[in-house]
């Protein structure tokens, strides 16, 4: 009989523990968890080491914006500046930060002179970090994976662009580069 008494013991025990809530992640959980898959997975090059290749290859230029888009089967950044004649653009392997190609040109007249310089350089200091503005579009949209960003001038205001995947829906969130604040959300053609 205590045998019989027991084994119900137990299985009862065992039974009640199986029963036990399991915490599952929320939603927003989810979210946080798998927000910034693409950057952890795909880039190995901070936008601070890409600032930096740039500047250093063109002394005295300014970075006019930044690119991170997917390309092939992984990421590059596309940074663009000018100096007070000319416009360069490099193409850096966001993984391995190897430079895949630089281009320069002269610019338009009514560009040169610091003209375009002056108008479109962007400051690094204060700029959110590709995490930050990730978190803030994934946030916004209510669920998916960003998957490219853009920094760049939009009409006097230095803004992050990011496109998240929802489903099969592409959000397109515009973020003020240096305060966080969402700008405007809408769903990419």
């Amino acid at each position: 009989m205590k045998k019989v008494v027991l084994i119900l013991a137990v299985a009862t025990a065992l039974g009640l523990a199986g029963c036990a809530k399991q915490e599952r992640p929320t939603q927003q959980q989810t979210v946080q968890q798998t927000g910034t898959v693409t950057l952890k997975q795909n880039v190995k090059v901070s936008l601070k080491k890409a600032w930096t290749t740039f500047t250093d290859a063109h002394a005295g230029a300014a970075v006019t914006g930044i690119d991170l888009t997917k390309l092939g089967k992984g990421y590059q950044y596309k940074v663009e500046g000018v100096d007070d004649d000319k416009e360069y653009e490099l193409l850096l392997d966001a993984k391995t930060g190897k430079v895949r190609h630089q281009s320069e040109e002269a610019l338009d007249a009514e560009d040169a002179k610091g003209v375009k310089k002056a108008a479109d350089g962007i400051t690094r200091s204060g700029l959110i970090t590709l995490t930050e503005v990730t978190d803030l579009a994934e946030k916004q949209v209510g669920n998916g994976d960003a998957y490219a960003w853009s920094l760049e001038e939009d009409s006097g205001s230095t803004v992050w662009q990011v496109k998240v995947k929802n489903g099969k829906k592409t959000i397109e969130v515009t973020i003020d580069a240096y305060g966080g604040e969402i700008l405007k959300s809408e769903e990419d053609d």
